[in-house]
C-alpha cells in the first residue's frame, strides 16, 4: 500500500552514488556520505526526498563551515543532470542545508543535503535504524506509517521549515499510537550489547507481505480518533505540552511531550518521550 515503484528505488540509488561521486569528486576521495531519513527506516513514500548528510575527516565543520562546505558543492551542481532548487544558508538556520535534484532514467530525486554524520554524539542514522529494526516483519504498522505521512503531504502538513511536524515525527507519532494501543507486541526487545540488536539495526528487511486493507483502514481511523483525543489533552500554542506517557514493560511511565521552537530557527515542532 503507498510503496514506491521499482524504478523510483531504483533512480534512489543511482542518485544516491551520484552524491557520492559529487561530494568525493568536490572534496576528494576521503569525504564520507551517509543516507539517513525515511529511506534508511524503509518507510518512505514515492518522490520522498533522500536525506544525505556528509563529513570531511580532519576538518572542522562548526558554524560557518557548515555553510562553506555547502556553498562549494552548490557550485557543481549548476548543471544537467544537477538542478539547484533551494540553499538554506543563512545565519538564523539551525542546520544549513541544500535542496538538488538529479535527474536519472526520466525520473527525478530530491535530495538534501546537509552537513556532519552526528548529532548530540549521535550517528544521524541511528534513529533511523532502530525505528527500521521496529518495522520489520511489521507490514501493517508500516502500510499505516505510509497513508498517515501521505495524509500529512496533501494536507501539507509533513514540512519542518515551514513549523511542522517533520516526517521523523509523524513516524514517531504513529509508533507511539501504535504501542499505546497495543498494536506493537511487546516481545522484540534488544540490549546495545545483544548481537540481535545489531543485526536487526544493518539488516535488510525482505519484501514485506501484504496485509489486510480492512484492517489497515480500521487502525487508520483510530489513529485519528487517538490523535484527536491527545490533541485535546495537550496544550495549545507554542513550547512544551505534556502528554499522555508511555508505560514502559517495567511499569514506569514516562511522559511525552512536544515542543514547538517556532519557525525562526528553522526547527520543526518534535515530539520526545522521558
Amino acid at each position: 500500500m503507498l510503496a514506491p515503484s521499482r524504478d523510483f528505488e531504483v533512480a534512489v540509488l543511482e542518485t544516491f552514488d551520484a552524491v557520492k561521486a559529487l561530494v568525493k569528486s568536490t572534496f576528494g576521495s576521503s569525504a564520507q556520505v551517509l543516507p539517513f531519513g525515511s529511506f534508511v527506516q524503509g518507510a518512505h513514500l514515492q518522490d520522498s526526498d533522500l536525506d544525505v548528510c556528509i563529513d570531511l575527516p580532519k576538518r572542522s565543520l562548526e558554524g560557518a563551515a557548515q555553510q562553506e562546505v555547502l556553498r562549494k558543492l552548490l557550485g557543481h551542481c549548476g548543471s544537467a543532470p544537477w538542478r539547484v532548487v533551494e540553499a538554506r544558508l543563512q545565519k538564523s538556520v539551525k542546520v544549513p542545508i541544500i535542496i538538488v535534484r538529479y535527474t536519472t532514467s526520466d525520473i527525478e530525486v530530491e535530495v538534501d543535503i546537509s552537513v556532519g554524520l552526528q548529532c548530540q554524539n549521535l550517528r544521524k542514522d541511528f534513529t533511523d535504524r532502530l525505528v527500521r529494526a521496529v518495522l520489520e516483519d511489521r507490514p501493517m504498522v508500516v502500510d499505516l506509517l505510509r497513508l498517515v505521512k501521505t495524509w500529512a503531504r496533501l494536507e501539507r502538513l509533513h514540512k519542518a521549515w515551514d513549523g511542522f511536524i517533520s516526517s521523523l515525527g509523524w513516524t514517531l507519532i504513529v509508533l507511539f499510537f501504535c504501542i499505546q494501543t497495543k498494536k506493537l507486541d511487546e516481545h522484540r526487545r534488544w540490549s546495545k550489547d545483544s548481537v540481535g540488536f545489531l543485526l536487526a539495526m544493518l539488516a535488510v528487511p525482505e519484501p514485506r507481505r501484504k496485509c489486510n486493507q480492512a484492517l489497515i483502514q480500521q487502525h487508520l481511523l483510530e489513529f485519528f480518533v487517538w490523535l484527536s483525543e491527545t490533541a485535546k489533552i495537550c496544550a495549545r500554542g507554542t513550547g512544551k505540552a505534556d502528554c499522555a506517557g508511555l508505560r514502559r514493560p517495567d511499569g514506569v511511565v514516562t511522559p511525552a511531550f512536544s515542543g514547538h521552537p517556532g519557525r525562526a530557527d528553522g526547527t520543526a515542532p518534535i515530539v520526545k518521550w522521558g
